[in-house]
């Protein structure tokens, strides 16, 4: 080694001993570890958004992928076991929440929503654990598994927002704060795109303690990602600067939320006072004025559109001069025997009885 290099060498010890420290791992013990990275990276979205929580996993990860792509017998095997077990993490912590519509249905439904949440964050996984598959195929010891890394994940974020009807949940560019400067990149790059960029970022500082001995090759990402985002926040700082507030003459919202418990909403003996409940604050002194009404989501425990009875209750009390916007369960039943749900958004002008 040379005087420079060993110079270079010494300027990043600190960085250089996580490496190390990252790449003693084996088997269970750095799934495990992966499985903690990736739990910490789910902070990093909302409501925290402690961003740099994810930076540090993410630059782990490609540590840990790099030791992956130096085994000769098992470097697809454990850079797979590695990033599914990080996808394990996040997903298990991103979608806790879940277990909350099991506690919501009473004890009898309790005990499964633990389960639910370990089965689907087991199930995301598997597109992480594609990714790290995928990656060690084409590893490189240098800068450029840095791009690979934010392609292929890339790649594999799109996927799992697409396939098999799509879980685009908790994406690398949520990290952002909706309505921030960095989030107004997404006007142009959408949310996979800064989802793609945003991965590189995190993962460009692996390369400052990377097996790579040229100082430049080991600068460049992060210099590039440095430059990347102080120019998404700069350009994204400006457009909100110069944003226009404009109000729209005419519209008068009233926001109605019934404040129902979700275990008491959905008990089929509750539906119509749920119903009762919504129209009566619906109907509240000063409807007259207003020129939009906004449900929440599934704000009635029914499939809204196919109920006649219920729409002319709805029509009676928002009358035909206004627009109500709701959450619905809507029902595909063009295929009796695989029949489809979705959870849709819908705005009714209201006449007669019906939607138009």
């Amino acid at each position: 080694m040379s005087a420079h290099s060993e110079t270079s060498a010494a300027s990043r010890p600190v960085l250089a001993a996580w490496r190390a420290w990252f790449g003693r791992f084996e088997g269970w013990a750095a799934g495990g570890v992966a499985t903690l990275l990736g739990a910490a990276s789910a902070v990093a979205h909302a409501p925290l958004h402690i961003w740099p929580l994810q930076l540090a996993a993410v630059t782990a990860l490609v540590w840990l992928i790099d030791a992956a792509a130096e085994k000769e017998n098992s470097r697809l095997k454990s850079a797979f076991w590695r990033a599914w077990c990080f996808g394990f993490g996040a997903f298990l912590v991103g979608l806790f929440w879940i277990v909350n519509a099991f506690l919501a249905r009473g004890p009898a439904f309790a005990p499964f929503g633990p389960l639910a949440d370990l089965a689907l964050a087991g199930g995301l996984a598997l597109f992480w654990g594609a990714g790290g598959l995928i990656c060690a195929l084409f590893w490189r010891r240098d800068w450029r598994r840095v791009f690979l890394f934010s392609a292929v994940f890339g790649l594999v974020e799109f996927a799992r927002g697409t396939l098999f009807g799509g879980l685009p949940w908790n994406l690398p560019a949520y990290v952002w704060p909706a309505g921030g400067a960095v989030s107004q990149s997404a006007s142009v790059l959408g949310a996979y795109g800064l989802s793609a960029l945003t991965l590189f970022a995190f993962a460009a500082p692996a390369t400052l303690a990377g097996p790579d001995e040229r100082p430049w090759a080991r600068a460049a990402a992060p210099i590039l990602a440095f430059t990347l985002f102080g120019t998404l926040f700069t350009l994204g700082w400006s457009r909100l600067a110069n944003a226009e507030n404009v109000v729209v003459a005419g519209v008068e919202l009233r926001l109605v939320q019934a404040d129902i418990s979700q275990a008491d909403k959905w008990l089929p003996e509750n539906q119509n006072d749920v119903i009762e409940r919504y129209l009566s604050l619906t109907r509240q002194d000063g409807l007259e004025t207003r020129s939009h009404v906004i449900w929440p989501e599934s704000a009635l425990p029914l499939l809204l559109l196919e109920q006649p009875r219920v729409l002319d209750s709805v029509a009676a009390t928002v009358g035909s001069d206004r627009v109500l916007i709701t959450g619905v369960v809507r029902r595909d039943a063009t295929n009796p025997v695989n029949q489809r749900y979705y959870n849709s958004l819908i705005a009714l002008p209201i006449r007669d009885g019906a939607p138009d």
